[in-house]
C-alpha cells in the first residue's frame, strides 16, 4: 500500500529539487529562440543566432525522419505474419507523427533532457494532453522538464521510487473519458495555465509566449498528473 500523503510530500520535494535544471533549461532556451520570439526572449541582440543554428543541425542529424522497423523471422511459416507485423508498426509510427515526437525529444535532450511518454490507451477515445487516444492505441508523447518529477535521491534508474509528469486536461473530456472516478473529478475546479510552477514559483518555458496566466483558454480545464511507482500494485501506477 502506497503511503499518498508521503507520496505528496516527496513529489513537492523531488520538483524543488528539480528547480535549478529547469532554470537553466530556461536560460538557454532563451538564447535559443533569441531577441525577437517574445517580450521575454534573450536579452542579447546577435546578428546571426548561433545557438539556433547549430542545435538544429544537431537535431536533424540525430532525429531526419521516422524510424522505420523490419521484422524478420526464419521460420518459414511466420514470414508473412513478421511482413503483416512489420506494415502495421510502420503505418502507427506515420500515424502517431512518432517523426515529430522523436525530434522534439533530441532537441529536448541537448537542453537537458529528453522525456518521452509511451503507453496504451485505456477505455474509451479520450484526448488527454491535448491529443487524441483511440482505445488500445499505442501513443507516444513528449514530457517537458517543465511538468517532470522524478525521485532525485536514486543513484541509478532502477533504483528510482516514482517518477511521472503533469499535463492539462479539459474538464469535459475527464469527464467523458471514464480513466477517472467521477467523485473525483466533481471536486476538481477549473485554473488558467500559470507560467510559474506550482510550489517553487520559478518560470516556466511557456513564459516565452504567454503572460502570468493563460486566460485565452476557453473551455475550463484543469492540472493532472500521472506517477508511475515500478514497485507498487498495478491499481497505483496512475493517479
Amino acid at each position: 500500500m502506497v503511503d499518498l500523503v508521503k507520496l505528496r510530500t516527496a513529489i513537492a520535494r523531488n520538483r524543488r529539487k528539480l528547480e535549478p535544471f529547469r532554470q537553466n533549461r530556461l536560460m538557454a532556451v532563451k538564447e535559443y529562440v533569441g531577441r525577437y520570439y517574445s517580450d521575454n526572449g534573450s536579452r542579447y541582440r546577435v546578428p546571426v543566432n548561433m545557438i539556433n543554428l547549430a542545435l538544429n543541425i544537431i537535431a536533424r542529424q540525430l532525429a531526419a525522419s521516422s524510424p522505420q522497423v523490419l521484422v524478420h523471422t526464419p521460420v518459414q511459416n511466420l514470414k508473412s505474419t513478421a511482413m503483416a507485423f512489420e506494415l502495421a508498426i510502420n503505418h502507427l509510427l506515420r500515424e502517431i507523427h512518432f517523426d515529430k515526437t522523436l525530434r522534439s525529444a533530441v532537441l529536448n535532450a541537448l537542453f537537458g533532457m529528453g522525456i518521452v511518454k509511451v503507453g496504451l490507451t485505456g477505455g474509451k477515445r479520450v484526448k488527454l494532453g491535448g491529443e487524441w487516444h483511440e482505445i488500445g492505441q499505442p501513443f507516444a508523447e513528449n514530457v517537458s522538464l517543465d511538468d517532470w518529477v522524478m525521485d532525485m535521491s536514486a543513484s541509478r534508474w532502477e533504483q528510482v521510487q516514482f517518477m511521472g509528469n503533469r499535463y492539462r486536461v479539459a474538464l469535459v473530456d475527464l469527464q467523458e473519458s471514464g480513466l477517472f472516478n467521477k467523485d473525483m473529478i466533481n471536486k476538481l475546479e477549473a485554473n488558467y495555465r500559470s507560467v510559474y510552477n506550482e510550489g517553487t514559483g520559478d518560470e516556466r518555458t511557456q513564459s516565452l509566449q504567454d503572460d502570468e496566466y493563460n486566460y485565452d483558454e476557453i473551455e475550463p480545464q484543469v492540472d493532472l498528473w500521472d506517477i508511475w511507482i515500478p514497485r507498487a500494485p498495478d491499481d497505483y501506477h496512475s493517479g
